[in-house]
């Protein structure tokens, strides 16, 4: 077991709406994740259950993410001792997700898969803490919605007037890494990805409302990751130029404009933040 955490910094790297957002940190002990690594033999499922009920902390665990994107070989004994996992998870009432395997060790596992309760699987460990979110706030009470703050749209309606609107269709780049930036980007319906090292890797899943090129708008840069549209999405598009006009035409909606995107960076700094600290304080076996 190479770490054994919880939800509570680790999120997803889908952007959602800010009422969401805000119920996610506190039931963050209601999702497991165990990374592990090496060799899966027949104690392995053992010594993840016997970790998650000493562990301190980890709350009454209704989500088992269980990442095997470091292991390298499973004998056929593992099968045995994931059965084991899933009988526990089973009785518990948790729900359990696998997520990074490789061709190898899926072949080593298949007859796993022929049971219901294991067949969830993802591609990677972002997209199955994703599925660990919608499932938290699937049965969570939102309250209040009309507290939540407003879009940059919303905030600043004067950028309409000095924007261009753009329809992407499924596949459609809306920026490409490298290239200089087209300024600022406001998604207004739809999903899009923004993709990390890989082509198709992802990096984060943006939404109706999110921004981008909130760095570049300042730096005047080039883009620095790819943006793919997921599905038909609407966006809004302003470069340089439109919002240095908007700054000289209507110098107050330019300042509630750079408020905004001060907090977009902070809040995704903050982000960071809880990323970096969730490798920091997670469980390391000795061994």
């Amino acid at each position: 077991i190479r770490r054994l955490g919880d939800a509570v910094t680790r999120r997803s790297t889908v952007d959602r709406e800010p009422a969401a957002v805000r119920l996610l940190p506190e039931p963050g002990t209601e999702v497991g994740v165990a990374e592990l690594s090496g060799y899966l033999v027949l104690g392995t499922g053992y010594w993840v259950v016997r970790r998650l009920r000493s562990r301190p902390g980890i709350g009454d665990v209704r989500w088992l993410v269980v990442d095997i994107g470091r292991v390298t070989r499973a004998d056929s004994s593992a099968v045995a001792s994931f059965g084991q996992l899933l009988r526990w998870a089973d009785g518990a009432g948790i729900e359990i997700a696998l997520c990074n395997l490789s061709a190898g060790v899926r072949r080593s596992l298949s007859p796993l898969f022929e049971d219901e309760r294991a067949s969830r699987e993802f591609d990677d460990l972002d997209r199955a803490l994703e599925w660990t979110e919608t499932g938290r706030l699937a049965g969570a009470e939102f309250g209040d919605t009309e507290a939540a703050p407003l879009g940059l749209l919303e905030q600043v309606p004067e950028l309409r007037a000095a924007a261009r609107q753009i329809v992407y269709e499924p596949g459609d780049v809306l920026r490409r890494k490298g290239q200089p930036s087209p300024g600022l980007t406001i998604i207004e319906s739809g999903h899009v990805r923004v993709e990390g090292g890989a082509p198709g890797s992802r990096r984060r899943r943006l939404g109706p409302g999110a921004v981008l090129g909130e760095v570049s708008l300042y730096r005047d840069d080039v883009v620095t990751a790819t943006v793919v549209a997921e599905e038909r999405c609407v966006a809004i598009e302003i470069d340089h130029r439109g919002t240095a006009e908007l700054a000289e035409r209507e110098p107050a909606a330019a300042s509630r404009l750079h408020a905004y995107l001060a907090r977009v960076v902070a809040d995704r700094l903050v982000a960071a933040d809880r990323s970096i600290d969730s490798f920091r304080a997670a469980e390391v076996d000795p061994d």
